[in-house]
């Protein structure tokens, strides 16, 4: 009987170690778990402001394309033609 009590006050410590230690593992999980929502919550901002980014210098090289664009047009339609032409006269007759 008394060696039956022991047996069992043995299978009870053992027990009582293999929840103890999965308790710990189920805390280390949850503080695993809350480190990686972290991380994925850091990082869902960063990709939000690099978007933002990525489209203002979208915006911005569409505005100096169309900048650069009308200043072509206007200094092709401002320089008159014959000016062109003379000057092309000019020099093969030197």
């Amino acid at each position: 009987m008394r060696d039956d009590l022991y047996k069992l006050m043995g299978v009870i410590e053992s027990k009582d170690l293999a929840i103890e230690t999965l308790e710990n593992q189920l805390r280390t999980s949850k503080d695993e778990i809350k480190t990686k929502s972290q991380a994925m919550s850091y990082l869902q901002r960063v990709v939000s402001d690099l978007e933002r980014k990525n489209g203002e210098l979208h915006e911005s090289v569409e505005g100096l394309r169309s900048s650069v664009e009308d200043r072509l047009i206007s200094q092709r339609s401002s320089s008159p033609a014959s000016s062109s032409t003379s000057q092309t006269f000019l020099l093969h007759n030197i």
